[in-house]
Protein backbone atom coordinates (compact mmCIF):
# COMPACT_ATOMS: atom_id res chain seq x y z
CA UNK A 1 0.00 0.00 0.00
CA UNK A 2 3.22 2.39 0.90
CA UNK A 3 4.50 1.61 -1.85
CA UNK A 4 1.00 2.44 -4.85
CA UNK A 5 0.94 5.35 -2.57
CA UNK A 6 4.46 6.93 -2.62
CA UNK A 7 4.17 6.01 -6.52
CA UNK A 8 0.22 8.12 -6.90
CA UNK A 9 2.35 10.97 -5.13
CA UNK A 10 5.28 10.75 -7.32
CA UNK A 11 3.31 10.67 -10.48
CA UNK A 12 1.15 13.62 -9.08
CA UNK A 13 4.49 15.77 -8.37
CA UNK A 14 5.65 14.88 -11.85
CA UNK A 15 2.62 16.53 -13.19
CA UNK A 16 2.68 19.81 -11.18
CA UNK A 17 6.00 20.07 -12.62
CA UNK A 18 4.87 19.67 -15.90
CA UNK A 19 2.40 22.09 -15.50
CA UNK A 20 4.62 24.51 -14.17
CA UNK A 21 7.25 24.00 -16.85
CA UNK A 22 4.26 24.56 -19.26
CA UNK A 23 2.95 27.70 -17.61
CA UNK A 24 6.52 29.32 -17.62
CA UNK A 25 7.31 28.29 -20.81
CA UNK A 26 4.20 30.07 -22.57
CA UNK A 27 4.23 33.17 -20.13
CA UNK A 28 7.80 33.50 -21.34
CA UNK A 29 6.82 33.58 -25.17
CA UNK A 30 3.77 35.67 -24.02
CA UNK A 31 6.30 38.11 -22.95
CA UNK A 32 7.89 38.72 -25.64
CA UNK A 33 5.01 38.70 -27.33
CA UNK A 34 3.76 41.31 -25.49
CA UNK A 35 6.79 43.56 -25.37
CA UNK A 36 6.59 43.15 -29.13
CA UNK A 37 3.04 44.57 -29.41
CA UNK A 38 4.05 47.38 -27.56
CA UNK A 39 6.98 48.21 -29.53
CA UNK A 40 4.91 48.07 -32.48
CA UNK A 41 2.13 50.47 -30.79
CA UNK A 42 5.16 53.26 -30.39
CA UNK A 43 6.15 53.06 -34.12
CA UNK A 44 3.12 52.86 -34.70
CA UNK A 45 2.04 56.00 -33.12
CA UNK A 46 5.13 57.93 -33.69
CA UNK A 47 4.64 58.10 -37.10
CA UNK A 48 5.19 60.76 -39.13
CA UNK A 49 5.47 63.04 -36.22
CA UNK A 50 7.64 61.57 -33.69
CA UNK A 51 7.48 59.49 -29.91
CA UNK A 52 6.05 63.24 -28.58
CA UNK A 53 2.53 62.41 -30.28
CA UNK A 54 1.76 60.16 -27.29
CA UNK A 55 1.91 63.16 -25.10
CA UNK A 56 -1.10 64.48 -27.27
CA UNK A 57 -0.60 68.42 -26.46
CA UNK A 58 -3.19 70.81 -28.03
CA UNK A 59 -2.35 74.68 -28.78
CA UNK A 60 -5.63 75.35 -26.20
CA UNK A 61 -2.77 75.16 -23.02
CA UNK A 62 0.68 74.44 -24.93
CA UNK A 63 2.25 77.72 -26.66
CA UNK A 64 4.89 76.41 -28.92
CA UNK A 65 7.34 79.51 -29.09
CA UNK A 66 7.88 78.59 -24.86
CA UNK A 67 8.35 74.97 -24.95
CA UNK A 68 12.08 73.92 -23.44
CA UNK A 69 11.65 71.15 -26.01
CA UNK A 70 10.16 70.35 -29.41
CA UNK A 71 6.61 67.92 -28.78
CA UNK A 72 4.28 67.80 -31.39
CA UNK A 73 1.48 69.88 -30.97
CA UNK A 74 -2.24 69.42 -32.62
CA UNK A 75 -5.38 72.10 -32.93
CA UNK A 76 -7.49 71.77 -30.43
CA UNK A 77 -7.68 71.21 -26.57
CA UNK A 78 -5.00 68.22 -26.37
CA UNK A 79 -5.52 65.92 -23.32
CA UNK A 80 -3.98 64.95 -19.66
CA UNK A 81 -0.62 63.69 -20.88
CA UNK A 82 0.33 67.19 -21.86
CA UNK A 83 -0.62 68.54 -18.40
CA UNK A 84 1.76 65.22 -16.27
CA UNK A 85 4.36 66.47 -19.55
CA UNK A 86 4.37 69.47 -17.85
CA UNK A 87 4.69 68.30 -14.06
CA UNK A 88 7.62 65.97 -15.07
CA UNK A 89 9.14 68.58 -16.37
CA UNK A 90 9.63 70.20 -12.89
CA UNK A 91 7.56 68.12 -10.74
CA UNK A 92 6.97 70.60 -7.66
CA UNK A 93 6.25 73.73 -9.74
CA UNK A 94 2.80 74.70 -8.84
CA UNK A 95 2.01 77.11 -11.22
CA UNK A 96 -0.66 77.63 -13.63
CA UNK A 97 1.45 78.48 -16.49
CA UNK A 98 5.35 77.08 -17.26
CA UNK A 99 7.89 76.01 -19.87
CA UNK A 100 5.00 77.19 -22.31
CA UNK A 101 1.88 75.05 -20.88
CA UNK A 102 -0.60 75.91 -18.92
CA UNK A 103 -2.57 73.46 -16.51
CA UNK A 104 -6.00 73.46 -16.61
CA UNK A 105 -6.48 72.94 -13.07
CA UNK A 106 -3.35 72.57 -11.00
CA UNK A 107 -4.68 71.38 -8.13
CA UNK A 108 -6.70 68.63 -9.30
CA UNK A 109 -3.30 67.41 -11.83
CA UNK A 110 -1.03 68.08 -9.10
CA UNK A 111 -2.34 65.51 -6.93
CA UNK A 112 -1.46 62.58 -9.28
CA UNK A 113 2.38 63.26 -8.59
CA UNK A 114 3.89 60.16 -8.35
CA UNK A 115 3.72 59.19 -12.30
CA UNK A 116 5.66 62.85 -13.64
CA UNK A 117 7.69 62.31 -10.56
CA UNK A 118 9.01 58.94 -12.13
CA UNK A 119 9.56 60.32 -15.61
CA UNK A 120 11.52 63.02 -14.12
CA UNK A 121 13.30 60.84 -12.24
CA UNK A 122 14.05 58.69 -15.09
CA UNK A 123 15.04 61.91 -17.68
CA UNK A 124 17.39 62.95 -14.84
CA UNK A 125 15.45 66.41 -15.46
CA UNK A 126 16.75 66.83 -19.00
CA UNK A 127 13.74 67.97 -21.00
CA UNK A 128 14.70 66.01 -24.11
CA UNK A 129 14.38 62.53 -22.54
CA UNK A 130 11.12 63.39 -20.54
CA UNK A 131 9.10 62.09 -23.85
CA UNK A 132 11.28 58.82 -24.03
CA UNK A 133 10.78 58.64 -20.05
CA UNK A 134 6.79 58.86 -19.92
CA UNK A 135 6.45 56.14 -22.57
CA UNK A 136 9.52 54.01 -20.46
CA UNK A 137 7.75 54.44 -17.07
CA UNK A 138 3.95 53.00 -18.80
CA UNK A 139 5.84 50.28 -20.71
CA UNK A 140 7.40 48.91 -17.33
CA UNK A 141 4.65 49.43 -15.66
CA UNK A 142 2.55 47.39 -18.06
CA UNK A 143 4.54 44.55 -18.08
CA UNK A 144 4.79 44.46 -13.88
CA UNK A 145 0.96 44.48 -14.19
CA UNK A 146 1.03 41.11 -16.25
CA UNK A 147 4.05 39.79 -14.38
CA UNK A 148 1.88 40.54 -11.20
CA UNK A 149 -1.35 39.04 -12.55
CA UNK A 150 0.36 35.80 -13.44
CA UNK A 151 1.91 35.54 -10.14
CA UNK A 152 -1.48 36.30 -8.32
CA UNK A 153 -3.94 33.84 -10.60
CA UNK A 154 -1.40 31.42 -11.87
CA UNK A 155 -3.13 30.84 -14.55
CA UNK A 156 -2.40 32.35 -18.57
CA UNK A 157 -6.27 33.22 -19.69
CA UNK A 158 -6.42 35.90 -17.05
CA UNK A 159 -2.95 37.52 -17.93
CA UNK A 160 -3.87 37.32 -21.53
CA UNK A 161 -7.50 39.53 -20.95
CA UNK A 162 -5.41 41.88 -19.10
CA UNK A 163 -3.41 42.06 -22.02
CA UNK A 164 -6.32 43.45 -23.48
CA UNK A 165 -7.88 45.94 -21.44
CA UNK A 166 -8.49 48.97 -23.50
CA UNK A 167 -8.22 51.36 -20.42
CA UNK A 168 -4.09 50.24 -20.34
CA UNK A 169 -3.40 50.90 -23.58
CA UNK A 170 -5.79 54.21 -23.54
CA UNK A 171 -3.16 55.22 -20.93
CA UNK A 172 -0.32 53.93 -22.29
CA UNK A 173 -1.04 55.54 -26.03
CA UNK A 174 -1.71 59.01 -24.26
CA UNK A 175 1.08 59.22 -21.01
CA UNK A 176 -1.62 59.17 -18.09
CA UNK A 177 -1.19 57.89 -14.87
CA UNK A 178 -3.50 54.53 -14.63
CA UNK A 179 -0.84 51.75 -15.40
CA UNK A 180 1.62 53.11 -12.81
CA UNK A 181 -1.44 53.37 -10.31
CA UNK A 182 -2.71 49.73 -11.14
CA UNK A 183 0.76 48.61 -10.94
CA UNK A 184 0.95 49.68 -7.37
CA UNK A 185 -2.60 48.74 -6.38
CA UNK A 186 -1.49 44.89 -7.39
CA UNK A 187 1.49 45.38 -5.74
CA UNK A 188 0.15 46.23 -2.50
CA UNK A 189 -2.32 43.04 -3.18
CA UNK A 190 1.01 40.53 -3.95
CA UNK A 191 3.25 42.30 -0.82
CA UNK A 192 0.08 41.52 1.58
CA UNK A 193 -0.15 37.90 0.46
CA UNK A 194 3.97 37.95 1.14
CA UNK A 195 3.03 39.05 4.60
CA UNK A 196 5.26 42.44 3.81
CA UNK A 197 2.93 45.10 5.33
CA UNK A 198 5.42 47.65 5.61
CA UNK A 199 5.91 47.41 1.44
CA UNK A 200 2.13 46.65 1.15
CA UNK A 201 1.62 49.88 2.87
CA UNK A 202 4.04 51.48 0.86
CA UNK A 203 3.04 50.40 -2.53
CA UNK A 204 -0.42 51.41 -1.29
CA UNK A 205 0.87 54.92 -0.61
CA UNK A 206 2.47 55.45 -4.04
CA UNK A 207 -0.59 53.98 -5.53
CA UNK A 208 -3.14 56.91 -4.31
CA UNK A 209 -0.80 59.42 -4.97
CA UNK A 210 -0.58 57.98 -8.60
CA UNK A 211 -4.09 58.28 -9.00
CA UNK A 212 -6.62 59.00 -6.25
CA UNK A 213 -9.37 56.41 -7.33
CA UNK A 214 -6.80 53.97 -5.86
CA UNK A 215 -7.71 54.61 -2.60
CA UNK A 216 -10.99 52.08 -3.24
CA UNK A 217 -8.59 49.01 -4.06
CA UNK A 218 -5.90 49.98 -1.36
CA UNK A 219 -9.09 50.56 1.50
CA UNK A 220 -10.27 47.17 0.83
CA UNK A 221 -6.81 45.26 2.36
CA UNK A 222 -8.35 48.17 5.16
CA UNK A 223 -11.33 46.55 5.50
CA UNK A 224 -10.02 42.58 5.08
CA UNK A 225 -8.05 43.14 8.52
CA UNK A 226 -11.10 44.98 10.10
CA UNK A 227 -13.38 41.78 9.49
CA UNK A 228 -10.45 39.20 10.40
CA UNK A 229 -10.09 41.21 13.59
CA UNK A 230 -14.38 41.21 13.95
CA UNK A 231 -13.75 37.62 13.46
CA UNK A 232 -11.05 36.19 15.59
CA UNK A 233 -11.79 39.04 18.32
CA UNK A 234 -8.17 40.26 18.04
CA UNK A 235 -7.77 43.74 16.92
CA UNK A 236 -4.35 44.17 15.02
CA UNK A 237 -3.83 48.14 15.46
CA UNK A 238 -0.23 47.49 13.23
CA UNK A 239 -2.17 46.46 9.86
CA UNK A 240 -5.45 48.08 10.47
CA UNK A 241 -3.92 51.91 11.24
CA UNK A 242 -1.65 50.92 8.03
CA UNK A 243 -3.69 51.23 5.65
CA UNK A 244 -5.11 53.85 6.78
CA UNK A 245 -2.35 55.56 5.90
CA UNK A 246 -2.51 55.99 1.77
CA UNK A 247 -5.92 57.54 2.16
CA UNK A 248 -4.51 60.01 5.07
CA UNK A 249 -1.78 60.76 3.66
CA UNK A 250 -3.20 61.56 0.19
CA UNK A 251 -5.61 64.17 2.21
CA UNK A 252 -2.61 66.15 3.48
CA UNK A 253 -1.46 66.46 0.40
CA UNK A 254 -4.63 67.86 -0.92
CA UNK A 255 -4.55 70.29 1.97
CA UNK A 256 -1.24 71.26 0.79
CA UNK A 257 -1.81 71.62 -2.79
CA UNK A 258 -5.07 73.67 -1.88
CA UNK A 259 -3.58 76.01 0.17
CA UNK A 260 -0.35 76.62 -1.45
CA UNK A 261 -1.92 76.88 -4.95
CA UNK A 262 -4.98 78.80 -3.75
CA UNK A 263 -7.34 77.34 -6.09
CA UNK A 264 -10.92 75.74 -5.02
CA UNK A 265 -9.67 72.99 -8.03
CA UNK A 266 -12.00 70.48 -9.60
CA UNK A 267 -14.71 68.95 -6.85
CA UNK A 268 -15.63 66.04 -9.43
CA UNK A 269 -19.26 66.16 -8.58
CA UNK A 270 -19.89 66.95 -12.04
CA UNK A 271 -19.07 63.44 -12.68
CA UNK A 272 -21.72 61.78 -10.81
CA UNK A 273 -25.45 62.15 -11.13
CA UNK A 274 -28.88 60.18 -9.97
CA UNK A 275 -28.45 56.55 -10.48
CA UNK A 276 -28.69 55.68 -13.98
CA UNK A 277 -29.14 58.74 -15.15
CA UNK A 278 -25.87 59.01 -16.89
CA UNK A 279 -26.18 55.74 -18.85
CA UNK A 280 -29.66 57.14 -20.15
CA UNK A 281 -28.43 60.12 -21.30
CA UNK A 282 -25.44 58.92 -23.12
CA UNK A 283 -27.90 56.86 -24.98
CA UNK A 284 -30.00 59.55 -25.73
CA UNK A 285 -27.32 61.38 -26.80
CA UNK A 286 -25.37 59.12 -28.84
CA UNK A 287 -28.75 58.02 -30.75
CA UNK A 288 -29.53 61.70 -31.52
CA UNK A 289 -26.34 62.05 -32.55
CA UNK A 290 -26.47 59.15 -35.30
CA UNK A 291 -22.72 58.72 -35.34
CA UNK A 292 -22.15 55.06 -36.30
CA UNK A 293 -18.54 54.06 -35.52
CA UNK A 294 -18.80 56.15 -31.65
CA UNK A 295 -21.72 54.14 -31.25
CA UNK A 296 -20.35 50.93 -32.00
CA UNK A 297 -17.17 51.44 -29.74
CA UNK A 298 -19.60 52.66 -26.51
CA UNK A 299 -21.38 49.68 -26.87
CA UNK A 300 -18.46 47.56 -27.32
CA UNK A 301 -17.28 48.51 -23.97
CA UNK A 302 -21.08 48.74 -22.47
CA UNK A 303 -21.19 45.09 -23.34
CA UNK A 304 -18.31 44.24 -22.01
CA UNK A 305 -18.69 45.72 -18.64
CA UNK A 306 -21.92 44.32 -18.44
CA UNK A 307 -20.78 41.02 -19.31
CA UNK A 308 -17.69 41.02 -16.89
CA UNK A 309 -21.15 41.73 -13.94
CA UNK A 310 -22.94 39.01 -15.05
CA UNK A 311 -20.38 36.41 -14.64
CA UNK A 312 -18.81 37.47 -12.00
CA UNK A 313 -22.28 37.23 -10.09
CA UNK A 314 -23.24 33.95 -12.04
CA UNK A 315 -19.60 32.88 -10.31
CA UNK A 316 -20.55 34.03 -6.98
CA UNK A 317 -24.32 33.08 -6.96
CA UNK A 318 -23.84 29.64 -5.81
CA UNK A 319 -22.10 30.74 -2.67
CA UNK A 320 -25.22 30.49 0.12
CA UNK A 321 -24.06 33.51 2.23
CA UNK A 322 -22.86 36.70 0.73
CA UNK A 323 -21.32 36.81 4.63
CA UNK A 324 -19.91 33.71 3.88
CA UNK A 325 -18.14 34.44 0.76
CA UNK A 326 -16.92 37.37 2.44
CA UNK A 327 -15.47 35.65 5.18
CA UNK A 328 -14.26 32.53 4.04
CA UNK A 329 -12.65 33.94 0.89
CA UNK A 330 -9.02 34.03 -0.38
CA UNK A 331 -8.24 37.48 0.84
CA UNK A 332 -7.38 38.15 -2.93
CA UNK A 333 -10.58 37.81 -3.63
CA UNK A 334 -12.00 39.59 -1.56
CA UNK A 335 -10.03 42.42 -2.37
CA UNK A 336 -11.22 42.47 -6.09
CA UNK A 337 -14.72 41.74 -4.67
CA UNK A 338 -14.41 44.56 -2.85
CA UNK A 339 -12.98 46.68 -5.63
CA UNK A 340 -15.35 45.37 -7.95
CA UNK A 341 -18.77 46.27 -6.00
CA UNK A 342 -17.93 49.90 -5.32
CA UNK A 343 -17.22 50.41 -8.26
CA UNK A 344 -20.34 48.84 -9.96
CA UNK A 345 -22.15 51.24 -7.95
CA UNK A 346 -19.91 54.14 -9.33
CA UNK A 347 -20.77 53.42 -12.61
CA UNK A 348 -24.48 53.39 -11.79
CA UNK A 349 -24.02 56.78 -10.21
CA UNK A 350 -21.37 58.50 -12.62
CA UNK A 351 -23.05 61.02 -15.19
CA UNK A 352 -23.35 61.62 -18.77
CA UNK A 353 -19.70 63.35 -18.73
CA UNK A 354 -17.94 59.86 -18.03
CA UNK A 355 -20.11 57.66 -20.34
CA UNK A 356 -19.95 59.59 -23.12
CA UNK A 357 -16.31 60.02 -23.08
CA UNK A 358 -14.98 56.51 -24.16
CA UNK A 359 -11.20 57.64 -23.23
CA UNK A 360 -12.14 58.45 -20.54
CA UNK A 361 -14.55 55.85 -19.70
CA UNK A 362 -12.05 53.24 -20.38
CA UNK A 363 -9.22 54.46 -18.02
CA UNK A 364 -11.47 55.55 -15.68
CA UNK A 365 -12.91 51.44 -15.08
CA UNK A 366 -10.16 49.85 -15.40
CA UNK A 367 -9.73 48.93 -11.97
CA UNK A 368 -12.77 47.57 -12.13
CA UNK A 369 -11.87 45.32 -15.42
CA UNK A 370 -9.00 44.37 -13.01
CA UNK A 371 -10.60 43.15 -10.47
CA UNK A 372 -13.21 41.17 -12.74
CA UNK A 373 -10.50 39.37 -14.35
CA UNK A 374 -9.02 38.40 -11.14
CA UNK A 375 -12.33 37.20 -9.91
CA UNK A 376 -13.05 35.23 -12.98
CA UNK A 377 -9.71 33.61 -13.12
CA UNK A 378 -10.94 31.55 -10.14
CA UNK A 379 -13.80 29.98 -11.69
CA UNK A 380 -14.05 26.54 -11.88
CA UNK A 381 -15.21 26.05 -15.76
CA UNK A 382 -13.95 28.17 -18.40
CA UNK A 383 -15.68 30.99 -20.68
CA UNK A 384 -14.55 30.67 -23.94
CA UNK A 385 -17.21 33.54 -24.89
CA UNK A 386 -15.63 35.56 -22.55
CA UNK A 387 -11.69 35.01 -23.52
CA UNK A 388 -13.45 35.85 -27.15
CA UNK A 389 -15.03 38.85 -26.06
CA UNK A 390 -12.50 40.36 -24.38
CA UNK A 391 -10.03 39.64 -28.03
CA UNK A 392 -12.75 41.58 -29.63
CA UNK A 393 -12.56 44.47 -26.89
CA UNK A 394 -8.42 44.97 -26.93
CA UNK A 395 -9.07 45.11 -30.96
CA UNK A 396 -11.65 47.41 -30.72
CA UNK A 397 -9.04 49.53 -28.20
CA UNK A 398 -6.56 49.66 -31.34
CA UNK A 399 -8.71 50.49 -34.01
CA UNK A 400 -9.90 53.62 -31.27
CA UNK A 401 -6.12 54.26 -30.96
CA UNK A 402 -5.76 54.00 -34.83
CA UNK A 403 -8.83 56.35 -35.71
CA UNK A 404 -8.03 59.35 -32.85
CA UNK A 405 -4.68 61.02 -31.94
Amino acid sequence: MSMELASVTTDHSDIAIKDTVRYNYRMICFTAGFGALILALIWFRATPVGITRFIVAGSQFVDVQQLPVNIHVMNGPGYDGQFYFRLALDPFCFSKTAYGITLDNPEWRCQRILYPLLCHFLSFGNPVFVPFAMIAVNALAMMGILWLVARLTRRFRPVLAAALLGGLWISFARDCTEITAILFVLLCWQFYLNKALRLSVLCGILAVFAKETAIVAVSSVWIWEIIQSMRTRRFQWMPAAGYLMPALLWLIWKIYLHVSIGAAGISGSSDFSLPFAGIVDSIRLLAHFGKMIPNLIWMVYFSWILWAVLAVALDNCSKPCMIEMLTETPPLIFFAFCTFMIWGIGFLLFSSAIWRDYWGFMRVSVDFQIASILLLSCRRQSRPLFDGYSLLVGLNTFILIARWP
